[in-house]
């Protein structure tokens, strides 16, 4: 049986159990003969190895309970820091102990498995000095963070450097990074999945009988995701009747309500919070439309699971959201654009545009095989290159 050491810095958690839910889902689906260890930064309410059958989860503490905010929260390490700039101070404590937790673990596993560039800049030296392969999963934020910051850009590319394989989420995100950093040989795509029952709700179509339309956005409250641009559009519409939710967390809500308080639509906007992972279907299935404005993606998982659910889609015109949309399965719209915006919202209420949409999107789906089994076949075939070279 091959033991593989997974490290990242989000994973679901009690704290938050969307957090890097597309990380547990992959190790979900990896053929049964694999035995797991996720390493990951505790929480105040998870400080302790949990056992899942073949998958242990261990948590790395590295401060006081309730200090233990810096991962796992709504957009990552990143929005944290800018939110409560004193948790800076823990990000070398951080480093230190999940360094220490995988030389400890390291030589007892036959692989280790990073994801996003710090873990995988570290899992990469340290596999180097266990004579550990490493293959490393990159991601949007990546990239992103490392055209703006040099530290971010110096552990893209240790992460590079020292991998056996890397993994990137869509075909753009692997052309992105090869534009930043040069041919890289071995990299793949493994693209995210999604959950089957997904494919079996019925197509999305607006009832002639009802006249408001329930729209979606989810996405942690995070000026990324953008859902400033989406309200403003909302409020510049004609008084149609339509209802928005929104579903995720994060340091935007309070500024969020803010706007929406100005536009005086209370009564047509909720932020609903957090929603288990497995209430996602009973959501996108009370929902016509799903908008997704979000100014840079690796690859949307709300926009996989809308596609899926053959939900209307509306999105920001960004690479790895045309790769999938493009030219049928849903319409799009210039990024921060709340004109553009309110211009494709305008076309729902013209039923012709929109028959198709939802059936299109399914089947584009279906036609890339982008489910969450598929997506654990291939990452296995990665894993066991890098064991049998």
């Amino acid at each position: 049986m091959p033991r593989l050491l997974v490290v990242t810095t989000s994973y679901p958690m009690q704290d938050n159990p969307t957090s890097g839910i597309f990380v547990a889902k992959i190790l979900h689906y990896l053929p049964a003969d694999w035995e797991i260890t996720v390493l990951t930064p505790a929480t105040a309410h998870d400080t302790v190895p949990r056992h899942d059958g073949r998958l242990t989860v261990c948590p790395v503490v590295y401060a006081p309970r309730t200090w233990m905010r810096l991962a796992h929260a709504p957009g990552g390490i990143m929005p944290q820091l800018r939110r409560q700039a004193w948790l800076i101070s823990l990000v070398p404590v951080l480093l230190l102990c999940l360094t220490w937790s995988l030389l400890r673990h390291a030589r007892r596993h036959d692989l280790i498995y990073a994801n996003w560039a710090l873990p995988g800049a570290i899992a990469g030296l340290i596999g180097r000095c266990y004579h550990r392969p490493v293959v490393t999963a990159l991601r949007g934020d990546d990239v992103h963070q490392a055209e703006h910051s040099r530290i971010q850009h110096l552990f893209l590319r240790l992460s590079v450097r020292y991998a056996c394989r890397l993994t990137a989420v869509s075909t753009d995100f692997a052309e992105q990074l090869q534009h930043l950093l040069g041919p890289l040989e071995h990299l793949s795509v493994v693209h995210n999945g999604v959950d089957e029952q997904l494919l079996r709700l019925p197509v999305a179509h607006r009832p002639a009988h009802s006249p408001t339309l329930h729209l979606l956005s989810i996405g942690s409250l995070i000026p990324r995701k953008d859902h400033r641009c989406l309200i403003e559009a909302l409020a510049a519409l004609p008084r149609q009747d339509w209802h928005l939710r929104i579903l995720g967390e994060g340091p935007s809500r309070q500024d969020l309500q803010s706007l929406i308080a100005q536009h005086h639509l209370q009564d047509r906007i909720e932020l609903v919070g957090l929603v288990p992972p497995d209430q996602i279907s009973k959501v996108l299935a009370t929902h016509e439309v799903l908008v997704h404005a979000s100014l840079s993606e690796g690859r949307s998982n709300a926009i996989l699971e809308a596609m899926a659910a053959a939900r209307m889609i509306i999105a920001s015109d960004i690479p790895s959201q045309r790769e999938l949309l493009a030219p049928d399965a849903g319409w799009l719209f210039t990024p921060g654009d709340s004109t553009a915006l309110c211009a494709a919202l305008l076309r729902l209420w013209q039923p012709h545009e929109t028959t198709a949409l939802g059936a299109n999107a399914r089947q584009r789906i279906l036609q890339l095989g982008l489910t969450w089994p598929a997506a654990g076949q291939q990452l296995d075939r990665i894993l066991r290159s890098c064991l049998h070279p």
